[in-house]
């Protein structure tokens, strides 16, 4: 049953809503969306939005998030709300946002540093200030911006 819904309606699993435009194929890349096999996935893109001019929605049954890949979906759009549906029914909801500290799955962007050494074996911690919307290295305090963000997945 629709109910009037924009895209239908899921019985279990995640609903991604207020997507800025542009930003939906990323995310569907970095949850591995794109590969899975089963399950019912309802993509929408230049909906009408009160928040943003226009929206991306994604629906995929069947699909939990964990608190790393909220993070992940957090570096390409932050604010975006995360619904998780148990039997037709919103369970919890959340508005991702990116954490203060980020241990190993994005890169520090200088070439020298310890943590990019693959014989050091070090996991890369970055910090981030909300406020500059600046990260920082932990090891070589470099700071740099999220045009220059690598993702390690």
């Amino acid at each position: 049953m629709n109910n009037g819904k924009i895209i239908g309606y899921i019985q279990d699993g995640i609903v991604i809503d207020h997507i800025p435009l542009g930003k939906i194929w990323q995310i569907v890349h970095i949850l591995g969306i794109d590969k899975l096999n089963s399950g019912r996935i309802s993509i929408g893109e230049g909906y009408e939005s009160k928040k943003l001019e226009k929206k991306g929605l994604l629906k995929v049954e069947g699909m939990t998030l964990s608190m790393q890949q909220l993070n992940y979906v957090a570096l390409v759009a932050e604010g975006i709300n995360v619904s998780f549906i148990e039997k037709g029914n919103i369970v919890n909801k959340v508005r991702v946002k990116i954490p203060s500290q980020l241990e190993g799955f994005v890169s520090c962007s200088n070439e020298g540093c310890i943590s990019r050494d693959v014989y050091q074996k070090v996991s890369p911690v970055i910090n981030y200030d909300s406020l500059t919307e600046k990260f920082v290295c932990h090891y070589c305090n470099k700071s740099f911006g999220k045009d220059k963000l690598e993702l390690l997945f």
